[in-house]
């Protein structure tokens, strides 16, 4: 499954997309690699319908509630880059809302 950019807000002089977790319904996050544990999530263009897959990188806790997460940072992976160069340095931020 694929969310749509229209989910995310594009900040483009840091080329990051950001979002809330409650705004993409379902868990977005599944295995992006078969034969690996990594999550991530898959967005697709509403201007090209390319979909790119992004994996998580870094996950960000509550100091204070330490199993809390507060957010994820994710970045497209090396395959969607050599599809799609543009995407070469742009991250995303789903915040858990």
């Amino acid at each position: 499954m694929s969310i749509s950019t229209k989910q995310f807000n594009y900040i483009k002089k840091d080329k990051k997309f950001v979002t809330e977790i409650s705004l993409l319904g379902d868990s977005p996050f599944f295995r992006i690699f078969p034969d690996s544990c990594d999550l991530g999530c898959s967005i697709r263009s509403e201007k090209t319908g390319q979909i790119a897959q992004f994996y998580i990188y870094r996950t960000h806790y509550n100091p204070n509630e330490p199993e809390e997460v507060t957010h994820w940072d994710l970045k497209p992976t090396p395959e969607s880059i050599r599809k799609m160069p543009g995407l070469k340095d742009v991250t995303m931020i789903i915040f858990n809302d």
